[in-house]
């Protein structure tokens, strides 16, 4: 699995969770400050991944993403 394709995970969980956090909030099954959180958490992962060239392995070690 490439970096971009974990990216376009992450990016896909937190289009889901911006559409239904908000819903939750107002039914009371999450907290906005729980939801701010992991919105933000999620954000911070994408940053974090786009950040990195994990894509290639440091001195023959293997890449983790291979083993998902």
């Amino acid at each position: 699995m490439e970096n971009k394709d974990v990216i376009v995970e992450l990016k896909r969980e937190l289009l889901m969770r911006e559409k239904l956090y908000p819903g939750w909030v107002r039914d009371g099954k999450l907290s906005q400050k729980t939801a701010d959180r992991r919105i933000l958490a999620m954000v911070r992962a994408i940053e974090l991944i786009e950040s990195m060239d994990i894509d290639q392995p440091v001195d023959g070690q293997l890449n983790f993403l291979d083993a998902i």
